[in-house]
């Protein structure tokens, strides 16, 4: 048996018509059709469309809607306690870098996608990374950053643990 980090995965009964529910939701207020949803062990956990006209939401793309309702219902450690291997977040349309940062953030190791982007989309958030980096700059007052994590209780038990 081969396996293929880039095999289509065939989608159970409804997940479909249920996405395209969600991406038309998104058009009754002129946001890009896009909707997503996070399944664990085969089960709908969380829902997301596209929201960024609608709610003035610079971050108000479908998978972090859908990312964001799943922490918001299951809280923050039954989230992160959840079977990686068990959970999938599926997006009519493959995610974007900000989205992206979200998955890789949360430790959404499985991402499925209805629609590719095509090579020129792909080129120009490359290239926008690579600008982004090129042009960021650190400014001289980063102990004041150094001071507020040190006010985290996730500070304080790194710091303890050493």
């Amino acid at each position: 048996m081969s396996f293929s980090l880039r095999s289509k995965l065939t989608l159970q009964s409804g997940i479909i018509e249920r996405l395209v529910e969600l991406g038309e939701k998104a058009l009754e207020s002129n946001d890009v059709p896009v909707a997503a949803m996070l399944v664990y062990n085969g089960a709908i956990i969380s829902e997301g469309f596209n929201t960024v006209v609608r709610d003035g939401n610079a971050a108000g793309h479908a998978e972090i809607n859908a990312v964001s309702e799943a922490l918001k219902k299951l809280g923050m450690e039954q989230f992160r306690d959840l079977d990686r291997s068990k959970l999938m977040l599926i997006s009519t349309f493959e995610p974007c870098m900000m989205c992206v940062g979200a998955v890789l953030n949360n430790n959404i190791r499985i991402v499925c996608y209805l629609q590719e982007k095509d090579f020129s989309e792909r080129k120009n958030e490359m290239k926008k990374l690579a600008t982004y980096y090129l042009l960021r700059r650190q400014a001289h007052h980063q102990n004041e950053q150094i001071k507020l994590f040190r006010l985290h209780p996730d500070y304080k038990n790194q710091r303890n643990a050493k």
